[in-house]
């Protein structure tokens, strides 16, 4: 009902973000089917995992380090699931790759917390590039950081071989 003339009404709270039910995070992950047409090829080939990995040793470059995908100090310890899936062509054949990651958490407040804490230092990523311990000895990544908010991340990395850039 429309408040009376002359009346104040405070503008209503905005709704609160949808949570992900225990149990569920696993719904939240594209199906092999669902990433292929996205990247317009089959996917044939999964990974899937249930916790998150242990961060690459990456010496002063330590904060590009969630970069490459979340792990234990990007999460933290307060997550209530954690889901990661790798999909590509097939186990030796990674021309496509897409990974999704999920972390869930008791409350938006801790998720919001976990998050900021997470990407709170890419920024001295930017135009950096970065060996990872698993990679070819002549093998790099450099990353362009996008301007973000407090709740977005945004990055661009291109793998680096032999100084040149090789389009992957």
């Amino acid at each position: 009902p429309a408040a009376a003339p002359g009346s104040s009404s405070a503008p209503a709270a905005p709704a609160p973000l949808p949570l992900v039910a225990p149990g569920k995070a696993e719904s939240l992950l594209l199906s092999l089917d669902d990433t292929g047409g996205i990247v317009g090829t089959s996917l044939n080939y999964e990974q899937k995992f249930k916790t998150p990995l242990q961060p690459y040793a990456l010496g002063n470059q330590s904060a590009c380090a969630v970069l490459f995908g979340l792990n234990t100090a990007a999460v933290g310890n307060d997550y209530t699931a954690f889901r990661a899936l790798r999909q590509q062509e097939s186990k030796d054949n990674f021309a496509h790759v897409v990974e999704q990651e999920i972390a869930t958490y008791a409350d938006a407040a801790a998720a919001t917390g976990a998050f900021q804490n997470a990407f709170k230092s890419v920024d001295q990523c930017n135009n950096v590039t970065v060996h990872r311990p698993t990679d070819k000895p002549e093998t790099s990544w450099q990353f362009q950081i996008q301007p973000g908010d407090p709740a977005s991340a945004n990055w661009h990395n291109t793998e680096v071989t032999s100084n040149n850039a090789d389009g992957w």
